[in-house]
């Protein structure tokens, strides 16, 4: 049974439950009894919780769990109910025809009592629309969660001489939340997979030089992250090849250049890959924020993704493409450090597919289907792994088959050494002690702290400084509160005893003093410490 139209201005809307009161909308009038035209309520409404509110908001089925009303077992489904009262009794005759209108994608309807139909394995499957028999002038049905965030919208028909409408929302999960640490998908729209440079004549070929992107982008119960009010992706060409030094990004018809800013609709970013004079391998790095979804303002806590994309400099020979070509190669990974390096091939038709055909990788990195070798490795050592590369020959011809050749990689994981260290006066490295710029009597002191190699970004604390001098962590100073005095020195008072009746001498001598105190400096995750030492001279200072 097909269902009825929507009557103009007889709809109302509701979350819990609808009622539509069909006397204010033109509806046929006339008395009671058994008048077919008499006017009636149609409601539809959700289950009631024992809390007493309507079960209208389920949470995400990420485990596919499939329908059950059980309180235990069932915080996927809802069961739903459709009422038709007309003169205080209920229809006497009618069917009900439910539908999902909105929001096919967030769950689907199922009868529960045996008329569901059923796949080859006897497994009973669900229904975009379902048609119920009024028994009593009642009927009632079950909603039943997918594994999508967003609102399903119900809507309920019953056919009495009159079109009747009801509906229902239900919502299912929470929709955009802040992007997932690992959840950044990248797809060229159209499935060429390659693009030709900008000085081969294309002629009528069809293959273009440039490629539509989109880059998907989740947050941790994969559902899209939420439209931004700005921009929250940023993509750039990072200049790792002749090919990606001269091709160029395009987005919206305004941004454009190395790195560009957009915006995702449904949690997709748009954009444009456009070619240089160049063939090869254009590798591109996709960002969002974790922290506010907004690249605007800058990426406060980044996640990241590499895409590949391939510029030819010729049109591929439709019979017989070129050998596809693929060397053994060696990288080096640094012990609990980000790593990320992506596979190169040649010739062949792009794009590649990339897997590992004998050997394991290092503990902590994966490798992508796009050739891209990512992760932190956690242990030391060195690990020789056979991969297989496959071009997309019979993708595109259907006369020739794939090419697929192996190659040997090896990845060296060395203990990390960033280069952290605290720089002293006249530009050594600190070790257990560090010279800092003396100081003189009647001058104020000032020892900017300083440092090389790390993340770049410092984080300082000092200790046990002399009672004179105080450290300003803002600008990384150790500073005097004032001009230092005499009696910031070795002060050493010597008394003599002459014989009777001469009378004691007491002598007091400056003499110049060292000082230290312990400096600790922090990068990332690293930390080093050493002693800062420092001699107050004199300098012809008179003393008394």
């Amino acid at each position: 049974m097909s269902l009825y139209g929507l009557k103009k201005g007889c709809v109302l809307g509701a979350v819990s439950a609808i009622t539509l009161l069909l006397g204010a909308c033109g509806g046929g009038g006339g008395s009671g009894g058994s008048n077919p035209n008499q006017p009636y309520d149609l409601t539809l409404r959700a289950e009631t919780r024992a809390d007493g509110t309507p079960k209208v908001e389920l949470p995400l089925n990420l485990m596919h769990v499939g329908p059950n009303i059980s309180a235990k077992d069932g915080p996927f489904t809802t069961a739903l109910y459709i009422d038709a009262i007309t003169a205080n009794r209920p229809v006497p005759s009618g069917d009900f025809a439910c539908a999902i209108v909105e929001g096919l994608e967030v769950g689907a309807l199922y009868y529960l009592n045996g008329e569901d139909p059923k796949d080859e394995n006897d497994n009973i499957m669900a229904s975009r629309s379902i048609v119920l028999g009024a028994n009593s002038g009642s009927a009632s049905f079950h909603f039943h969660a997918s594994n999508s965030a967003g609102t399903a919208k119900i809507r309920c028909t019953l056919e009495n001489n009159q079109d009747r409408v009801a509906e229902i929302s239900i919502k299912v999960g929470d929709y955009g939340g802040n992007p997932s640490g690992s959840y950044i998908e990248t797809t060229e729209v159209g499935g060429m997979g390659y693009m030709l440079t900008q000085n081969v004549v294309a002629g009528t070929t069809g293959i273009t030089k440039q490629l539509t992107m989109q880059s998907s982008v989740f947050d941790d119960f994969g559902q899209p992250v939420s439209k931004p009010t700005g921009n929250n992706v940023r993509v750039t060409i990072l200049p790792t090849s002749a090919a990606g030094n001269g091709a160029s990004l395009r987005a919206g018809g305004t941004a454009s250049g190395k790195s560009i800013l957009v915006p995702t609709v449904t949690g997709r970013a748009t954009y444009t890959v456009v070619s240089g004079n160049q063939p090869g391998r254009i590798d591109l790095l996709v960002e969002a924020d974790r922290a506010d979804n907004n690249v605007d303002n800058g990426i406060q806590e980044a996640v990241t993704h590499r895409a590949v994309v391939w510029a030819l400099d010729h049109i591929p020979d439709f019979t017989a493409p070129s050998a596809l070509v693929f060397e053994d190669a060696t990288y080096t990974a640094h012990l609990n450090r980000p790593f990320s390096e992506v596979l190169n091939a040649a010739g062949g038709i792009p794009p590649y597919l990339w897997s590992v055909g004998n050997g394991t990788l290092p503990a902590g990195l994966t490798l992508g289907s796009n050739g891209v070798i990512s992760g932190t490795p956690t242990t030391l050592g060195s690990n020789r792994i056979k991969m297989v590369v496959s071009d997309s020959a019979a993708n595109t011809f259907p006369f020739p088959a794939n090419q697929r050749v192996t190659a040997n990689i090896t990845i060296n994981v060395e203990p990390y050494d960033s280069g952290l260290a605290i720089v002293c006066t006249g530009g050594a490295e600190a070790t257990d002690t560090c010279a800092m710029a003396n100081a003189s009597v009647g001058i104020a002191y000032l020892q900017a702290l300083s440092a090389k190699g790390g993340t770049g970004t410092y984080t300082w604390s000092v200790s046990e400084l002399p009672s004179f001098l105080s450290f300003d962590a803002t600008n990384a100073q150790i500073r005097s509160n004032r001009a230092l005095t005499c009696d910031d020195l070795n002060v050493t008072v010597t008394t003599t005893n002459p014989e009777p009746p001469a009378t004691p001498v007491t002598t007091t001598t400056y003499t110049d003093r060292g000082y230290g105190f312990l400096v600790t400096l922090t990068s990332g995750t690293e930390s080093i410490s050493t002693m800062a030492r420092f001699t107050l001279n004199r300098n012809g200072a008179v003393c008394n």
